[in-house]
């Protein structure tokens, strides 16, 4: 297993914006949004600028077995 930390108060500045994209939240201190089976995004400077959530939005959320 690969393990990686990253500590952004070093790498970043308080006028950055830092996405993280992983398959479980890695903290329990900050909001992470579940993205959709089946969704996109496309990501900017760390902002979201385009995706297919909305078109999504009907589809059920896939169960864990």
């Amino acid at each position: 297993m690969f393990l990686s930390l990253i500590n952004f108060q070093e790498e970043t500045t308080p006028n950055d914006i830092v996405s993280v994209i992983a398959t479980q939240p890695l903290t329990d201190n900050e909001i992470w949004h579940r993205m959709k089976l089946g969704e996109a995004g496309i990501f900017r400077f760390g902002e979201l600028i385009d995706g297919n959530a909305d078109k999504l939005a009907t589809l059920p959320m896939r169960r864990k077995k």
